[in-house]
C-alpha cells in the first residue's frame, strides 16, 4: 500500500511536467538574448529547443527564431545546447556566449541524411494501440510548468512505445485534455531512440506541430500517416510545449487525466535540454501503429 501511495503522489507532483523549467533559481542572473538561424539560407528557425545541458533551465525560440534565457553567470563552464528536428545540435559554453557583444546568433546545420526512415514494401495490416485510452480523472497530470512571472516553455513529456513485432508505422497520436486555460497553445511531436531506458536521439527529420485553440478540451488526434514514420525498435514519442498566447492573464494550466501503473513507462523533462526522467504511470495519451 505504501508503494502504491508513493506512485500516486509522484504522478501528481511530477508527471509529466509539473515543475518550473528555470527551477535552479540562479543567484546572479544574466539574460542571454539572440536568434537561431539556418546556417545555409540564414533564415530564422522557430521553436528551437534551447537550454543548459542536464539542468532545468531552458526555453524555446519563438516563431521568428528569437529567444531570451536567464542563466547563472557563476557557472560559465556550463554548456548551452540548441536543437531542433532536421538539424544537427549546437553546443556553446556560457562563458563563450557572455563574451559576445550584442545579440547572439546561433547557426544550425541541416541534416543531409534521414534517420531511420524505413520504406516498407509489404502492407502493414495489424493495428496496435500503445498507451491509455481511458479518460478517467481520479488523478490529473499538469503538462505546462509555471515560472515565477510567466509560463516557461520547452517542457516535454511522452511515453515509451514497445510492441512485439517490428517494423511498425505510426498512424496517429492522441491525447486528452480535461482542463485548458489557454486560448492558444502549441505543441511539437518529437520521437526519440531509447538508450539506457531513456529518450536519446531524435529519430525523424519531421516538424510536426499541433495547436489547441479557444480553450479546447477533450481528445485531440494528430494524423501521422502522411509523414510515413516507420520504427524498427522501441522508441519514445513526446509532446513538447513550444508556444502559447502571451497576453493570457489566467493561471496557465493544462491537465491530462492520469492513473498509477506498473506496466507503462512515461518520460518527462521540465526544460528543453534537461535530463530525462522516467516514471511508472499512465496518462490519457496513446498512439496507433500498424505492423
Amino acid at each position: 500500500m505504501k508503494t502504491a501511495l508513493i506512485v500516486i503522489l509522484y504522478i501528481i507532483a511530477a508527471a509529466p511536467l509539473a515543475v518550473s523549467s528555470q527551477g535552479l533559481k540562479p543567484r546572479n542572473n544574466v539574460l542571454l538574448q539572440g536568434i537561431i538561424i539556418d546556417g545555409d539560407i540564414k533564415q530564422p528557425l522557430g521553436y528551437a529547443s534551447i537550454g543548459i545541458l542536464n539542468k532545468p533551465v531552458g526555453t524555446v525560440s519563438d516563431s521568428l527564431g528569437h529567444f531570451e534565457l536567464a542563466v547563472d553567470n557563476q557557472y560559465p563552464g556550463d554548456t548551452l545546447q540548441v536543437s531542433i528536428v532536421g538539424y544537427y545540435p549546437v553546443k556553446r559554453t556560457i562563458r563563450e556566449l557572455l563574451n559576445i557583444n550584442g545579440p547572439i546568433v546561433i547557426s544550425l546545420a541541416k541534416k543531409v541524411t534521414r534517420l531511420n526512415e524505413v520504406v516498407v514494401t509489404n502492407p502493414l495490416q495489424h493495428t496496435i494501440i500503445v498507451g491509455r485510452q481511458s479518460t478517467g480523472s481520479f488523478l490529473q497530470a499538469s503538462i505546462v510548468p509555471k515560472g515565477d512571472k510567466a509560463p516557461i516553455i520547452g517542457a516535454e513529456s511522452g511515453l515509451k512505445i514497445h510492441i512485439e513485432g517490428y517494423p511498425a508505422r505510426l498512424e496517429n497520436l492522441n491525447f486528452y485534455v480535461s482542463r485548458n486555460n489557454f486560448k492558444y497553445v502549441r505543441f511539437r511531436v518529437n520521437m526519440y531512440s531509447i538508450k539506457h531506458n531513456l529518450p536519446d536521439t531524435l529519430l525523424f527529420n519531421k516538424e510536426i506541430l499541433v495547436s489547441l485553440n479557444n480553450y479546447k478540451t477533450g481528445w485531440t488526434q494528430i494524423d501521422l500517416a502522411p509523414y510515413h514514420l516507420v520504427i524498427t525498435a522501441d522508441c519514445a514519442v513526446t509532446l513538447q510545449w513550444v508556444d502559447y498566447n502571451k497576453d493570457m492573464v489566467a493561471m496557465p494550466l493544462i491537465l491530462i487525466p492520469a492513473s498509477p501503473s506498473f506496466s507503462h513507462i512515461n518520460y518527462y523533462r521540465p526544460a528543453s535540454q534537461d535530463k530525462w526522467k522516467s516514471i511508472r504511470g499512465n496518462v490519457s495519451f496513446y498512439v496507433t501503429l500498424a505492423n
